[in-house]
């Protein structure tokens, strides 16, 4: 017969991806837990992990097992939540996972202000540098530059944002002009990593004019997920940086930083508002209106 209360040992083992781990988190020895793992597995009649030396990986069962359960588990946790607040009658903080980077030019700057003009509103920020699991995180509302695995989300497209290669002036004076992006291996580049940590082994031009494409082998020696550390590399005038043009458009305008390749368009990378579902709050509607002005001011489309 099954346990109902095995499906929620299932959901932590899958999230910490180990035993051991699992066993900590849940006050439960690592024998006693693998039992119960395996009195699941038989009474579904599928194997629901792979076990390895130190970890364990969900199989394709255990995988949509786990998307299903862990939707309706954060509907659960969201339910016990709700009613708590109700019975307090006071709101709790409205919980946002922002992109770091996006936030750090695009929101940032103008949360204050909003707060000003919301002083009933309590917003709860993290702030990320990876793909988030916005049911484990517990988070209202989400932007983020990749579509998540977890079903029944609400997913909107916000912006699209384009990237480019930058450098300073003082650099192409010490260094050399890289006239073409074939020309980009010669040079020292630091690029980032994408929020779903894919590294493209090709990167790929568009002539503007010719709507020629270009491919170029990605052979970019430095990877990083943080554009602050990017922009302290830029300003040592020792290499190119990749990355979001509305990173790097205020030095442009100041003369700080140039844009190399004019000529060519290079990636752009759609920003996504999500939320989970059934979820009826007028302050997500009321922060979503506000991350659009900003895109709006920032001139993303």
């Amino acid at each position: 017969m099954l346990d109902y209360n095995d499906l929620f040992l299932f959901i932590e083992v899958a999230k910490c991806g180990s035993f051991s781990v699992a066993s900590k988190v849940l006050n439960l020895s690592q024998p006693q837990l693998s039992r119960r793992i395996q009195k699941l597995e038989k009474s579904l009649g599928v194997n629901l992990f792979r076990r390895l030396a130190s970890s364990v990986e969900l199989t394709d069962r255990g995988e949509d097992l786990y998307q299903k359960l862990s939707l309706q588990k954060w509907l659960l946790d969201s339910d016990i939540h709700n009613y708590i607040l109700n019975l307090s009658q006071s709101p709790g903080a409205l919980k946002i996972v922002l992109p770091a980077v996006f936030a750090y030019h695009v929101i940032t700057p103008h949360l204050p202000a909003f707060i000003q003009q919301h002083p009933e509103l309590k917003l709860q920020i993290k702030y990320s540098h990876s793909a988030v699991n916005i049911y484990e995180s517990g988070a209202d509302f989400m932007v983020s530059s990749s579509i998540p695995k977890q079903k029944a989300l609400l997913i909107k497209t916000i912006c699209n944002c384009s990237c480019g290669f930058y450098t300073t002036p003082t650099y192409l004076a010490k260094y050399g002009n890289p006239e073409s992006p074939d020309q980009l291996a010669k040079y020292l580049v630091v690029s980032y990593i994408s929020s779903d940590g894919h590294t493209p082994d090709d990167l790929v031009f568009t002539h503007n004019t010719e709507q020629r494409k270009f491919v170029v082998s990605n052979r970019t020696q430095l990877l990083i997920n943080d554009d602050l550390q990017a922009e302290a590399m830029l300003n040592s005038n020792q290499i190119i940086v990749g990355g979001y043009d509305f990173c790097f458009s205020k030095g442009i305008v100041g003369g700080e930083y140039i844009k190399l390749f004019e000529d060519y368009s290079f990636l752009s990378v759609p920003f996504y508002q999500i939320t989970p579902p059934h979820k009826k709050d007028a302050r997500v509607t009321l922060f979503a209106e506000f991350i659009s002005d900003c895109i709006k001011q920032a001139k993303l489309t």
